[in-house]
């Protein structure tokens, strides 16, 4: 196998499964976000919908990279419990 072979397999094999652990004292979220990320289609979460441009924040511009990757047909998976 080619070291470019492995190197693709070691990514395709990232898109399986993902490991999220949840912590915090009472009232910190842990139990809003374990229900988001139980949610089965990502335009059930009715989020609202980044900007495109003009960023006034490095957290706008973070929000505005993961809703498009999420809302990426295919890339939104509910997790199983």
């Amino acid at each position: 196998m080619s070291t470019c072979d492995a190197i693709n397999k070691i990514y395709d094999e990232r898109k399986d499964f993902i490991i999220i652990g949840l912590t915090g004292r009472t009232g910190s979220g842990c139990s809003t976000v374990a229900e988001i990320l139980k949610t089965p289609k990502f335009n059930k979460l009715h989020l609202n919908s980044p900007k495109e441009y003009d960023f006034k924040s490095s957290e706008e511009r973070k929000y505005s990279i993961l809703y498009k990757y999420a809302s990426h047909e295919g890339n939104w998976n509910p997790c199983l419990w």
